[in-house]
Order: C-alpha cells, then structure tokens, then sequence
C-alpha cells in the first residue's frame, strides 16, 4: 500500500460501549485530520441516556492519542478515561477503496471487548468495540451513494457489518472469525449463512447534516470544506435485536449501526423529478413524434375490427399493472419504479411474484392500446414491439 499522504489525511479511532445495567451508550471518536492548510486533533464523546437524552462533546485541544497494545485500548482526554480489553483473539484489516487520489483503510482491533468508562465520575461497565479508519481520499469523491455499518456483541462473540451501495459496491460481514461476502444488509435485519439478525426497536442517537452535528461546534472549519461533504446525512442507532440460527433464537442484545447517506437530499429531489419528467412526459411524446414520423413507412393494417374495446382492453390492464406495481414497490420496497433511485428493498411479492417487469410490461400494452385506439400502423407494428423488447 502506498503510504504517502495526499491532500487529505483523516486517521479515526472509533470506541464504544453499551451500559449492561442501564443500556446507556458511549461512543468515542478521536483522531486527527489534515485538509490543505488545516491541521486539527479532535475529540468527540457522544452519550445516549435513558433512549432519549444525547449529550455531546467535542474539542480540538487537549488531545491526547490513545494507548493500544495487543489485548488493551485505553483513553483519557477531555475528562473521560477507558479501557477496552480483548474478548476475542480475533482483528480484521480491509483495504475498503484505492484509486490515483487515495485509499480507505478499516481495521477492526477489539471486536468484542470487555470495556469499562468513566465519565464525570460516573462509571459505566459492558462489552464494547473499537476499530480505526485511514483516509486519504476525500470522503465526496468516494463513488458511493449509502454506507450501512453496525455491529451487535454478545458474550465473546460479534457481527460486524458494512454495506457500500452505488458505483463502487461493497458487502462484508464478519462473525466469530469468519468473513462472509454475500447475503442481506438492510435497515430491518443482516442475514449470512444459517444466521439471520433482527433489527426490531429503533432509537436514533444522532441523526443530521455533518453540518449540523460533528461540525455544528466549529463553524471555523465549514469554511474549508466543500458542501458535497458538510451535507453528508448521517443516522446512528442503538437497536434491540435478536439473533437467530436456522430459525432458532440464540441470543438478543443492543446494536449500534448507522447510515451515512453521501447523496444530499435535494440533489436526490432535484434527480427524481426529473427521472419522473423524463419518463411520464418527454420520452412518451417522442414515442409519439417517432410514431408519426414513421408512418409512411408502415403499410401493414391493425389486426382488429373492434378497435375501441380492444384499445380499452389493452390500455386498462396496463395501467392496472403499473398501479399494482409502484404501489407494491411503495409499501414493500420503500420506494419508486426509478433506476436511477432504486428502492431501498427487494420486492418479490404481489405482480412482481408472478412479472419481473410489471411495470414494463404494462407501458407496452398502453402503447399497443394507444397505437389501436388512433389506428396508428407505426406505432402498433414498430414503436410498441421496440419498446417493449427495450
């Protein structure tokens, strides 16, 4: 791996804790940062009480680097002092990205540890994690549009996962020592090999703009950063779940995940509309400018002699098939027939149990319909069939 540090240099430790009394959680990011002429140590501490109540902390002074060796992480800045040690004998490194501008590195060092943190005099004691993550890539010309992470402990054992969707594609999921590289990641539950973990009970411990949460102390520092970064959406959790074993409960537990959304909402809308634009209006006029254009050139007749109940026939059905299809891909699949925004879930119930492209399918059969209805030689023998080998 090739070391040399460009532009942008983050390195991020990453700790936290779960409470085995209360359920409180803890969560400790310290690093440092180097961004063209900016160079900054920064501390943040994150309490989540009660399910309710966040407090956060962050400081760029009095930085103090932790201490790690094989079996033990410690820490002491900013008025809290830990210590994580080693349950389990198992670390992981992935090269997650490289590319000619940089690389992200993650190594997880304590998957599952004992861990014990005191904070204003207040201790608190359960099994916690810690894990560490290099950049030197800016985090917005990462070809990604979602990362999912999160991690669940019980006793000695973990499953750690993180899920890349958009252009550059990543599924990694590591459980008592063994990586799995294919099965589900979503917001409901993770499931690989015979295990399956649900996510049942939400409570959002952060949730906003790195705008308006990591940086909304240092308003200094938005300025040397671009909006592509300060309007990363980013939604942490701690979840009540359950882990199961060939449909067999094995154990229950908190989770801590999140969602880091790098697409910003309004470049979302602003996206869709148009995706809606070009599919409802623009692409149908020019079928129906192509249509016209080309009917001198078609000299077969429509196979027809009831033309408007046909016509009927045809274009009700495939609006019935469009209708059933957005609604099942709302309710099922939280989202819309876009290619561009796909739905959050894979739907394979309701008309896409019985059609792969209902969708499809049913805008073909409007054409067809149309294409009878106004007697259209073009449109029924050459624009229907392409669109509908399309």
């Amino acid at each position: 791996m090739n070391n040399t540090r460009k532009d942008l240099y983050l390195c991020k430790w990453y700790a936290d804790i779960i409470d085995e009394e209360t359920d409180d959680v803890t969560i400790i990011y310290l690093g440092e940062l180097e961004w063209k002429f900016l160079k900054v140590n920064f501390t943040n501490i994150l309490q989540f009480i009660q399910k309710q109540t966040l407090i956060s902390r962050s400081t760029l002074l009095n930085y103090q680097s932790p201490i790690f060796d094989d079996d033990c992480f410690e820490i002491n800045s900013i008025g809290i002092s830990g210590e994580w040690k080693r349950k389990s004998e198992c670390t992981f490194c992935e090269k997650l990205f490289e590319n000619a501008d940089g690389y992200i590195l993650w190594e997880c060092f304590i998957p599952v540890g004992s861990a014990q943190i005191k904070v204003n005099n207040q201790i608190n004691k359960g099994l916690g994690y810690v894990e560490k993550l290099t950049m030197t890539i800016k985090p917005w010309q990462v070809p990604i549009d979602i990362l999912r992470w999160g991690r669940f402990l019980y006793e000695n054992q973990y499953i750690i996962w993180i899920r890349w969707i958009g252009k550059e594609e990543k599924f990694l999921i590591f459980h008592d020592g063994i990586k799995y590289s294919d099965g589900i990641i979503n917001d409901e539950m993770i499931e690989f090999g015979n295990y399956r973990l649900i996510l049942l009970e939400k409570y959002i411990l952060r949730n906003g703009l790195l705008s308006e949460t990591i940086f909304d102390r240092f308003v200094w520092i938005k300025k040397f950063f671009p909006f592509e970064f300060l309007d990363i959406n980013e939604c942490k959790w701690e979840t009540w779940s359950e882990l199961y074993e060939n449909n067999c409960l094995i154990t229950q537990g908190w989770s801590i995940h999140e969602n880091v959304n790098f697409k910003t909402e309004i470049k979302n809308n602003y996206g869709k509309m148009f995706y809606g634009f070009l599919f409802t209006i623009l692409i149908p006029l020019l079928l129906i400018f192509w249509s016209k254009q080309t009917e001198k050139y078609i000299f077969l007749s429509i196979p027809t002699t009831n033309s408007a109940v046909v016509s009927l026939l045809f274009s009700l059905f495939g609006i019935i098939l469009i209708i059933f299809a957005m609604l099942e891909l709302w309710f099922k699949g939280d989202g819309l027939p876009m290619n561009a925004y796909p739905p959050s879930k894979l739907v394979v119930t309701g008309v896409y149990k019985i059609l792969s492209h209902p969708i499809y399918i049913g805008s073909s059969l409007i054409c067809f319909g149309l294409s009878i209805y106004y007697e259209s030689k073009s449109g029924f023998w050459f624009v229907s069939p392409l669109l509908t080998l399309s």
